[in-house]
């Protein structure tokens, strides 16, 4: 996501990418890439070799996500793996299909920790590429009162039961 160019939004959650040098931005959490599939149909190792993954038939993700950003930067051969799977755009879609066994999908921790992934099985990937998620609002505006509460309610925000054990949480306090 390229926040901040054109000042529509008070407050945002999104990976980061490009000049965000007009913003104030607070990391929230790291979660490692995987691979989430259905172990009935696709049985997954406890870690995700990118040298063992030929046999799974990948769903493909959007161009344009933060997922397939974090890949082509750290120049991952999924990218290329994913070109003939399913092309899905949304977390919700790709749950679905994993749990179809359609095919097996390529999300953060983060992700896999969504209610609708739950029986599927998450394998991160080795070597390991991490997403970090930001909380970020524009630096030559105040955030409004609304904007503030959700901020200070994102950042007191402990460690959810139900997310995945690798998710590093940022432990931010409010102001």
């Amino acid at each position: 996501v390229q926040p901040g160019r054109h000042a529509e939004a008070d407050l945002g959650i999104a990976s980061l990418s490009g000049d965000t040098g007009a913003l104030v931005c607070q990391k929230l959490l790291t979660a490692p890439l995987g691979l989430l599939a259905n172990p009935a149909f696709f049985p997954l190792k406890s870690q995700a070799r990118e040298k063992d993954l030929s046999d799974y038939p990948l769903l493909k993700e959007g161009d344009d996500t933060s997922i397939m950003q974090m890949l082509r930067i750290k120049g991952s051969a999924l990218v290329a793996r994913m070109d003939g799977g399913i092309e899905v755009s949304s977390l919700s879609m790709q749950l679905a299909l994993a749990q179809a066994g359609a095919g097996v999908a390529v999300v953060s921790a983060l992700g896999a920790s969504h209610p609708q992934a739950r029986g599927l099985t998450f394998a991160p990937l080795k070597p390991s590429i991490k997403r970090e998620v930001f909380l970020f609002h524009r630096r030559d505006r105040p955030l409004s009162a609304p904007a503030r509460a959700l901020r200070d309610a994102l950042l007191a925000t402990a460690r959810t039961p139900d997310a995945h054990p690798s998710i590093e949480f940022v432990q931010n306090r409010a102001r």
